[in-house]
Order: structure tokens, then sequence, then C-alpha cells
């Protein structure tokens, strides 16, 4: 139970705010959605790997709520990038207008 708190529910947020993002750019002629989409097939994986270690590695140390904790940070990293590329890739397409 301690996995599906850490691992999947974690990776299930990420993938859902990937996705968000892509549809945020689909049908504007952006390549930004490509972008998000390339970025998070390689990232999304290394995610869970790396979530599904440090529950293996600390779930006697540490209680659940503290590793779901952590977990949810690390997988924030990625839509956070992702998120202000698409803020700054706004604002250039903005600027250039």
């Amino acid at each position: 139970m301690i996995y599906l708190y850490c691992v999947v529910i974690p990776l299930l947020i990420q993938v859902g705010a990937v996705y968000i993002v892509i549809l945020m750019n689909t049908g504007n002629g952006s390549w930004m959605g490509l972008l998000v989409f390339l970025l998070a097939m390689p990232i999304v994986p290394i995610t869970a790997i790396i979530n599904a270690a440090r529950t293996r590695a600390n779930k006697e140390k540490k209680t659940t709520q503290q590793l779901f904790i952590q977990a949810i940070i690390v997988a924030c990293i990625a839509p956070l990038v992702i998120s202000g590329l698409f803020i700054v890739s706004v604002l250039i397409e903005g600027l250039l207008r």
C-alpha cells in the first residue's frame, strides 16, 4: 500500500499535469506541446523509479505520510519546469508579435 501512495499517486498527478500542459498547446501552431511530450517521456518513468527507490530505502525510517509528501514534491518538479517553459514561450511569442 505504501507504494500506491508514494509511487503510483504521484505518478498519476505528474502525468495529469503534463497532459494539461500538452492540451493547452494543442492547435495553436506552437511546438511547445511536442516539446512537453518529448520531455515527459523520459522524465515521468525516471521520477517513478526515483520515488520507488526512495520509498524502498526509507520505508522503515519514515512514516507513510512523510514519504508521500516527499514523493509529491519530487513529482511536482517536472510539471513546474514544463509549466515554466510554457510561460516563457508564451512571453517570447507575445514579444515577437
